[in-house]
Formats: C-alpha cells, structure tokens, sequence
C-alpha cells in the first residue's frame, strides 16, 4: 500500500514540473539580442518598476569596470537598453529593478 501512495505521489509530482502554458499569448521577450552591428540589446518586463537599470561589463573600454545603465520603459513595461559596438567577449551582467540586484528572469 505505501509503496502504491508513493508510487501515485512521485507520478503527481512529475505532472507539476511541465512548463506553464502562455495565456496571454505573448511573443517570447528577447534578452540579451546582439544585433548584426555588434551592439547588444536588453530587455526585461517590469510594467510597475519605477526604475531600472542594467550593469555589467557592457563597456569595451573599460572591460572589467562594472558601470550601471539606466533602461527606456517602452510599451507594454518591457525595458530596454542597448549598448555601444562590443567586441566578441564573455560579459556578465544584472539587472537593478527599483534598486533590487535581479539576474535575467529569460535565462
């Protein structure tokens, strides 16, 4: 018997884990998007944000300098900020979202 409730459980459990379904059918947010131009675009969905700001090592010329980047709110609350050309590298990045340090929700 315990072994058919843990059995019947462990099947429940399985079940929770498959991905949401999209209700408002929206298009998939791209972020980072490099562009063919070698800039970079950010984006993050923050419709009651007041402010937010990307940081990283998004500046060639200062490579390890971590600077901070204020964003556009655009529609729908989807932020945006693209940087300058960039060389092919590694970059690490977060987003500040009303001064709460956030990694990328996409990834």
């Amino acid at each position: 018997m315990k072994n058919k409730f843990l059995f019947v459980a462990l099947g429940l459990m399985t079940l929770s884990t498959y991905a949401q379904q999209d209700l408002f059918n929206e298009p998939a947010l791209v972020s980072p998007e490099i562009n063919p131009d070698n800039t970079v675009t950010f984006r993050v969905k923050a419709p009651l944000a007041q402010t937010v700001s990307v940081s990283g090592s998004l500046d060639g010329e200062h490579a390890f300098a971590t600077i901070s980047y204020e964003m556009e709110k655009g529609e729908k609350g989807i932020w945006t900020f693209t940087t300058l050309e960039l060389p092919s590298e590694l970059y690490r990045y977060h987003f500040s979202i009303d001064s709460v340090r956030t990694v990328d929700p996409i990834r």
